[in-house]
């Protein structure tokens, strides 16, 4: 730039002399009166030609100087970019891409939109956390607090751990030893100086009782009283301070609530484990069978999809707030999975007040005895001949031609249905049939076996009556029998 200046400083005063060499000349050639005035007008020309020149001069070196300014700040802008700059080109080249503002305002609103949705989602999942969240977390002794989610058939329900602790304090392994047996099942405690309940068939016919608290201690244990028919016993340790069941009701239970069960599966390594299910059915009666398939007894029990093994016998079956339903007893085994029932707290609490106080448990409230007629007969098919069998206590059928040999022991039957061989003393049928007549009808359903027979009974409970029709010497009768209980 300095260069530029001096070469152009140069070229003025080239002008300048050229200029005045010129008015030098003219000046010889005028008169001798215009050249005394030739100085003086010469001085003023060359100041006023040197003013124009000069400033031409400076107005080119102008021009010179802000072509140069412009090219370094285009080359400045290209390393040195700013918001600014892009935003007032942007706006000069709005009018030739009028698309491109309304994709920058599409985009801004969808970014916003996602925005908003993301908070919505945020705020749904803190509302709904508030709900579900527990009232409160107190603390029991032994215990800590806390949730534990746990999940199923499609909705949750929660079951605080120190309800679940509390519920493991009052649980017991109960070990008990027989003569030619031995037996692991589970207990709970009902009161603080030691009665625990359990299940009659954990501790039948042994002699040694281990009770083994959560806490690791143990205590010998003694049998108070039982109901074999309702699978419910009470024993008692010497102690005092103990952990204690809080009862629930199982009147309240409903199908498909959660519940827990605590016991000793699989022996003492899996002591206190717990289990999870639903409620499958709330007053379930089911009928007990022996090992020949005659009915024993009927009860009324708490089915449920829980998982329960032998060591569970005598274990509490639990809500959600750790409060006892139910007492396990018994699981349908073979090819059925998660059929597991529990005796009903309720009755349950009925026989154990009654076995503390008394030593016996007075009435079920839970289990109704096999109901009997009162006879002793097998089913018969009509035109066919059999033979009776004292000493096997039962008939078989015989050809007509050992019939015909033997006349006095071999008989005939005219009708199908249950023939009589004897009554039983003291019970209605004993008044109303005797033996040889053949049952054909009972309640109007006919006869075809002895199970039939037993089928119609079962449906019934001791005191009822069930409505007979029988031949006795070829002529039909109808009579009510009233039945009786099994011992």
């Amino acid at each position: 730039m300095e260069e530029k200046r001096e070469q152009l400083s140069e070229v003025n005063q080239n002008e300048q002399l050229a200029r005045e060499q010129e008015p030098v000349s003219e000046a010889i050639q005028q008169p001798a009166a215009e050249q005394e005035n030739a100085p003086q007008e010469a001085a003023e020309q060359v100041t006023e030609e040197q003013a124009s020149a000069e400033q031409a001069s400076e107005e080119q070196a102008q021009q010179i100087f802000d072509a140069d300014q412009a090219k370094k700040k285009d080359e400045d802008y290209r390393y040195r970019w700013s918001y600014e700059e892009q935003r007032a080109s942007d706006l000069a080249g709005n009018s030739k891409k009028p698309t491109r503002r309304w994709g920058i305002l599409i985009y801004a609103l969808t970014m916003t939109a996602a925005f908003g949705l993301c908070f919505c989602i945020l705020i749904g999942v803190l509302v709904i956390g508030l709900i579900m969240m527990p009232a409160s977390n107190q603390p029991v002794q032994g215990g800590f607090t806390g949730d534990v989610t746990v999940v199923g058939g499609g909705d949750e329900q929660t079951i605080e751990i120190s309800a679940l602790e509390s519920v493991r304090n009052y649980t017991v392994v109960i070990a008990a030893k027989g003569n030619e047996k031995s037996s692991t099942g589970t207990g709970f405690v009902l009161t603080e100086d030691g009665y625990i309940a359990t299940n009659y068939h954990v501790i039948a016919d042994m002699h040694t009782i281990t009770v083994k608290f959560y806490n690791g201690t143990a205590a010998i244990a003694e049998v108070v009283g039982y109901s074999e028919i309702d699978d419910v016993a009470v024993i008692k340790v010497n102690a005092s301070g103990l952990y204690t069941a809080k009862l629930g009701s199982s009147a309240k239970v409903k199908d498909a609530q959660n519940v827990y069960a605590v016991g000793t599966p699989a022996g003492e390594e899996y002591a206190w484990s717990v289990t999870k299910g639903i409620v499958s059915f709330a007053q379930r009666e089911v009928k007990i069978y022996d090992d020949e398939g005659i009915l024993v007894k009927k009860m009324k029990l708490i089915q449920t999809d829980t998982p329960v093994n032998p060591g569970n016998s005598g274990g509490p079956l639990v809500n959600s707030d750790g409060e006892v339903l139910g007492i396990i007893t018994l699981k349908l085994s073979g090819q059925y999975e998660n059929m597991g029932f529990a005796i009903p707290i309720d009755g349950a609490m009925v026989l154990i007040n009654n076995i503390i106080e008394t030593g016996e448990p007075g009435e079920s409230p839970i289990t109704t005895k096999r109901p009997l007629i009162g006879i002793v007969g097998v089913g018969v098919e009509a035109g066919k001949y059999y033979v009776n069998v004292p000493e096997e206590n039962k008939i078989k059928e015989i050809t007509p031609e050992d019939a015909a040999a033997n006349p006095d022991v071999a008989f005939y039957a005219p009708y199908t249905g249950v023939w009589v061989q004897s009554t039983t003393p003291g019970l209605d049928a004993s008044n109303k049939l005797k033996p040889n007549d053949i049952i054909v009808m009972a309640d109007g359903k006919e006869l075809k076996s002895i199970y039939d027979l037993m089928n119609v009974i079962n449906e019934h409970v001791g005191g009822e009556t069930v409505q007979i029709t029988y031949y006795r010497n070829g002529v039909a009768n109808i009579v009510d029998v009233e039945l009786g209980y099994a011992e």
